[in-house]
């Protein structure tokens, strides 16, 4: 028995309750699940101060960028301004990425087991969407719901 089937094991014991349930509703509760998890990590890992901070300066400097359409060496300067700001950004909220990427990786092969055999979840009417595109969407929404809530940058 290798590291992986005791990781599925130890996951089933913790997740097996939304086995009962419908697989729309265990992926959907397993999103919320996630995103909350990741985005109270982020919070706490980041300080949001200086990311508001950043974040206001990459906007402005945007704003200086769209000013200045007609001379393209100055517009060139500022977008310069802006990759390093954003750089600086990026480094801040990779600390958060880090500490969750492992977990969820993990999360995803014991979904992967449980769920692959589960058909259409999602029908969008253009689309439909199995388990891993129904993950996606709905942490995409429960993502930017929480992080509003939350107040993050």
């Amino acid at each position: 028995m290798g590291i992986l089937d005791t990781l599925n094991n130890t996951l089933n014991i913790i997740l097996s309750p939304l086995l009962a349930l419908p697989p729309l509703w265990a992926i959907t509760l397993l999103s919320f699940s996630i995103a909350l998890l990741t985005t109270l990590i982020y919070k706490w890992t980041t300080n949001q101060s200086v990311m508001k901070e950043l974040k206001d300066e990459i906007k402005k400097l945007q704003e200086q960028a769209k000013q200045l359409k007609d001379q393209p060496d100055k517009a060139m300067e500022i977008h310069k301004k802006v990759m390093e700001t954003n750089m600086q950004y990026m480094s801040h909220s990779m600390k958060p990425t880090l500490i969750t990427f492992l977990p969820i990786i993990i999360i995803f092969g014991w979904m992967q087991k449980n769920f692959a055999n589960a058909g259409t979840l999602l029908n969008l009417g253009i689309t439909q969407l199995g388990w891993l595109g129904t993950y996606f969407i709905t942490t995409i929404i429960f993502s930017m719901l929480l992080r509003k809530i939350l107040k993050l940058h």
